[in-house]
């Protein structure tokens, strides 16, 4: 029976069967009994961390589960032809196939008991989810006698390629000559060729004029474009005589705050020390005057923290919103920092508020955009009502704006620095960069990359020799890698280790982690990419610019870097990736939600 002719019930649970990319296997005798796979839900981008959270409620076999959105396992015919082990014994299954014991390992944890399943109807997701090289995974198949254009290879092929270009580059539809550089090998090509014809007569690829996309990440979009394709205008009564801070606005501000209750959907843009934040407070103070219901929420933790201070409301992060039980309703909603939301974190936000509510969305479109699929507030900007406020009000970072400013025209900005700028050839000065960080261990230090050369990796293991400490140890930096609400862990945000044994890990927040859990959950963080930056502060920022993957250096991640500096910005530059930076005009990303967005 197909999913739509089905209605939401509640089952019991008589297997789990294990996770998967798109949710949980899991045999289930309620009004039917079958294998289900329960999509994630709410979020598609880390389904793995949904599951955990899911499980600590009613994943249990025994227990009742009220099922909403799934689909019926159906019998696959394009499945890996390896013949499979006993389905319990999944783990062998892969070191059958040919996985080395440590990747093996990896992926039955992720994965469970029911990895020998999920793998032979989706051979390639080790791959997409980054456990293996796509390289040595085709090896490893073809080895093993796959065809080169046996249907599980062209689909999963395709699948990898589609995906991969949508996390990494953010592009959620690709016209297919796009598609085709960034698949480069020629045998593959012929794969994927075929493997698209063959997913768009499945239903799982949409096309949408010369392009085509992902069903799951087009359908993200597609309600994106939906929610905001209703009429924006709603004329409240401005109660501005009863908000004492509504007087003090600028005339900027002013005309934004009429916008915002002229608009039921609008974007507020700016750069820093436009006033954004002033202006969320105002309205806020209003919409409290007036009995509205509101909710204000940040991507990051540092966000969420420094929207409270400011305004003096609660504010969360999107993913605790999206996590938490609470199922009220509200009339309005602020998203600060909507740069950084991808597609399908806003999806799931304005899924989960429905359709009526307000939506304010701040932001700063001249920012790196966000990681992940699609590029939603620079979309909607150009298709909502929308304020640009262009009058500075914050003076003492104004030369610090300067310089970002004419970092994003493409024109050199170093007179406008205030730290060390620091030219190298061949090798970063670390020694110099490492006295920098002793002087002032609040500072943090941003590259452009993860990988070598010189990235994050580089700089982290450069800092931990130098304190002459490994593992884990009282006031290290950490980053956290995924979203899980039962460890309090959430993935970007920051955090200082208070106490570590042989055993465990204590952050502060209250996070408490085994070893093993820190090793798999969390990134060392002395130094973070500019992407991972986005949506926090320091006080000092140090940007370690080296030579290397010409095209993540631009201007906005020029941009982005200086203006997470609230009072000082250091410069350690190789001479052309700066000369690169200033040069690349980065493209926008191509969406599908642009797409649908031009259509109405």
């Amino acid at each position: 029976m197909e999913k739509e002719k089905l209605r939401p019930f509640w089952g019991k649970i008589l297997f789990l069967h294990g996770e998967s990319p798109e949710g949980y296997f899991i045999e289930i005798e309620g009004e039917r009994r079958e294998m289900l796979q329960v999509l994630a839900d709410p979020l598609e981008e880390n389904p793995i961390a949904v599951g955990r959270w899911i499980s600590g409620f009613a994943l249990e076999v025994g227990s009742f589960l009220r099922v909403l959105r799934w689909k019926v396992i159906p019998e696959e015919k394009d499945l890996l032809p390896i013949e499979a082990t006993p389905f319990e014994e999944g783990f062998s299954y892969l070191t059958a196939v040919g996985f080395p014991l440590h990747t093996a390992k990896v992926i039955y944890q992720a994965w469970g008991p029911g990895a020998a399943l999920y793998l032979r109807a989706r051979p390639y997701a080790p791959a997409e989810e980054g456990y293996i090289s796509l390289e040595e995974l085709d090896r490893l198949y073809i080895a093993k006698g796959l065809p080169r254009l046996h249907p599980a290879r062209t689909k999963g092929l395709t699948r990898y390629y589609l995906r991969w270009v949508a996390y990494s580059y953010g592009h959620t539809a690709l016209d297919l000559s796009t598609l085709f550089r960034f698949v480069r090998n020629e045998e593959r090509l012929e794969a994927v060729m075929a493997g698209i014809a063959i997913l768009i007569a499945e239903g799982e690829v949409e096309t949408i004029e010369d392009k085509i996309a992902l069903k799951s990440l087009y359908t993200r979009e597609k309600e994106i474009a939906d929610f905001f394709s209703q009429d924006p205008e709603e004329n409240i009564p401005i109660p501005s005589a009863s908000v004492p801070l509504a007087s003090k606005l600028n005339e900027d501000q002013r005309q934004a705050f009429a916008k915002a209750f002229r608009y039921n959907k609008m974007a507020l843009l700016g750069g820093p020390g436009t006033g954004k934040t002033t202006l969320i407070r105002a309205l806020t103070d209003a919409w409290d005057q007036m009995g509205l219901k509101y909710i204000l929420l940040s991507p990051t933790g540092k966000g969420a923290s420094r929207l409270r201070q400011a305004t003096g409301k609660e504010a969360t992060t999107a993913h605790r919103f999206l996590y938490s039980r609470n199922q009220s309703r509200f009339s309005a909603l602020v998203l600060d920092e909507a740069g950084l939301l991808s597609s399908p974190l806003l999806s799931a936000i304005l899924r989960k508020i429905g359709r009526r509510t307000r939506v304010l969305l701040v932001g700063d479109s001249n920012q790196l955009p966000p990681v992940g699929p699609g590029s939603p507030l620079q979309d909607l900007a150009g298709s909502l009502p929308t304020h640009t406020l262009v009058t500075f009000v914050r003076q003492e970072d104004s030369s610090l704006i300067e310089a970002a400013l004419r970092a994003l025209d493409g024109n050199l900005f170093l007179e406008h620095l205030n730290g060390l700028v620091l030219p190298f050839q061949d090798t970063p000065p670390m020694e110099e960069l490492w006295n920098l960080w002793k002087e002032q261990e609040d500072l943090q230090i941003l590259v452009p990359w993860k990988p070598p050369p010189f990235g994050a990796d580089y700089v982290n293991g450069f800092i931990s020799k130098q304190l002459g400490k490994g593992g884990f140890f009282p006031g290290m930096r950490l980053i956290g890698l995924r979203n899980l609400p039962s460890l309090n862990l959430w993935n970007g945000e920051v955090y200082r280790v208070l106490q570590a044994t042989e055993d465990s890990v204590a952050l502060e927040g209250g996070a408490l982690l085994s070893r093993d859990e820190a090793m798999r959950l969390l990134a060392p963080a002395f130094a973070i990419t500019v992407h991972r930056a986005q949506g926090s502060e320091w006080e000092e920022v140090a940007l370690l610019l080296p030579d290397g993957y010409s095209s993540l250096l631009s201007r906005k991640l020029l941009y982005t870097a200086i203006t997470r500096a609230k009072k000082r910005f250091h410069l350690f530059y190789h001479p052309k990736a700066l000369e690169k930076a200033l040069a690349n005009d980065e493209e926008e990303r191509s969406t599908a939600l642009r797409l649908l967005l031009s259509r109405r």
